[in-house]
């Protein structure tokens, strides 16, 4: 069985591709995968801000188009990359488990965390998201906006004496950057995007061959995480021109459900709920309505 695979071509994209290809070959060595190389308008322009580009597709539509048009069986995206809804025709394998949902701070060397309390300090990142919840941690902060892939971003920051920048945890440890990792922030403490650290695997959905097979990697952990986050995501009509966040944690049976959705970065909105595997849609339900609340407060 031949899959051809389109993916974007940083070697954090490609990395992930061959994540997943050695699964599927895990489950039949008589599977070959090839790369299919797209480069996306979010690959084009790597100066503006994400917020100011059009929304979460800017790293997706052209790879989609490759899955539309029969170039592309299969394509591997990070999750939170990916808008709320599919193109007719696509959709979303179930979901497999993740890597490092968390959020990674990297400090140039010779600062330390104590002086970015301690001072205004200037951190890179091109997320509003990130932005919003830095300024909670450390009130004197100046975002800079800060693009391109994980090598680039560090480049710049020495580049440009940045005091740090703010990655995805998973992308680090994918490429095997474990060490530059100052500390990981709790998800309760810099709530992540929704489905970080997470593949989305796209396929065409009449595909049912490929469906079944994708199907037998899935987690049920990492299904109910993306049903909760991107569930959260969809009610609130997110894209990138908003600070959005949500994070499910499980222990056990008992699931902890950590929100984040803001207008603007002067007006944020957090929420926290709990409860119990099997209750989800309750639990989502009711995170949508507190934030909804903080919301409505706002334009009284």
């Amino acid at each position: 069985m031949n899959i051809r695979i389109a993916t974007r071509g940083s070697r954090l994209a490609l990395r992930q591709s061959e994540i997943v290809c050695q699964k599927l070959q895990a489950l039949d060595p008589a599977i070959h995968c090839e790369l299919v190389i797209v480069r996306t308008a979010g690959d084009r322009n790597q100066r503006d801000p994400l917020y100011a580009l059009g929304g979460k597709g800017i790293f997706v539509k052209e790879i989609e188009t490759y899955l539309m048009t029969g170039r592309a069986d299969l394509a591997v995206h990070s999750m939170k990359d990916m808008p709320s809804a599919q193109p007719a025709g696509l959709c979303l394998a179930d979901a497999w488990e993740g890597e490092d949902p968390r959020d990674a701070l990297v400090l140039r060397e010779g600062i330390s965390e104590q002086q970015l309390r301690a001072r205004p300090c200037i951190i890179g990142t091109g997320s509003l998201r990130r932005m919003a919840q830095l300024k909670r941690l450390y009130p004197e902060v100046n975002c800079v906006n800060l693009r391109g892939n994980v090598e680039t971003r560090l480049a710049r920051m020495e580049e440009q004496g940045l005091d740090g920048v703010v990655l995805a945890a998973a992308g680090l440890k994918r490429l095997g950057l474990h060490a530059r990792i100052t500390r990981c922030f709790a998800e309760d403490e810099m709530i992540p995007a929704p489905a970080q650290g997470m593949l989305a695997l796209e396929c065409r959905e009449d595909d049912h061959v490929l469906r079944a097979l994708l199907r037998r990697c899935s987690d049920e952990a990492a299904r109910r995480k993306m049903f909760m986050e991107r569930g959260f995501l969809k009610a609130m009509q997110a894209d990138c021109h908003q600070p959005v966040a949500a994070c499910l944690r499980q222990h056990g049976r008992q699931l902890s459900f950590h929100c984040m959705w803001g207008n603007d970065l002067s007006h944020v909105a957090y929420t926290q709920v709990e409860g119990s595997c099997g209750n989800e849609a309750e639990l989502l339900k009711m995170a949508v309505e507190r934030i909804e609340r903080q919301v409505r407060a706002w334009e009284k």
